[in-house]
């Protein structure tokens, strides 16, 4: 009897262990924890409501996160910007690409969008 109940908790213990770590892979997938990412900067005069965390979207797919936002030093500076991007999208990140902040929807969130080509009116 004994030992029925110590396999039947063993179970439930590895159980428990392997849905944890299958249950941190999947998250870490999602925020891109476990892809190779490489930094780039940007510099807005206006952030609206940007924050650390945020989406970094390159040519309408999701390709990382804001990393850090820097204060700039007077009130006519600009704020400094760190992305963390996908590795696999560093060829379509140039320097004359054009990054933007959006809103996702009528009410979402706010994200980074980096256009792969810079827009040329004439």
């Amino acid at each position: 009897m004994n030992s029925a109940k110590v396999v039947g908790a063993g179970a439930f213990v590895v159980l428990g262990g392997l849905l944890f770590t299958a249950a941190l892979f999947m998250i870490g997938e999602r925020r891109m924890l476990f892809s190779d990412r490489f930094p780039i900067y940007t510099e807005f005069a206006r952030l609206g409501q940007l924050e650390d965390g945020a989406v970094v979207r390159v040519a309408g797919m999701d390709a990382g996160e804001v990393t850090a936002i820097e204060i700039p030093p007077s009130p006519a500076g600009k704020f400094r910007v760190r992305m963390e991007v996908r590795k696999d999208l560093h060829q379509l990140i140039r320097t004359d690409s054009v990054a933007t902040t959006q809103t996702e929807g009528l009410v979402g969130a706010i994200y980074v969008n980096v256009a792969a080509e810079s827009v040329r009116i004439s």
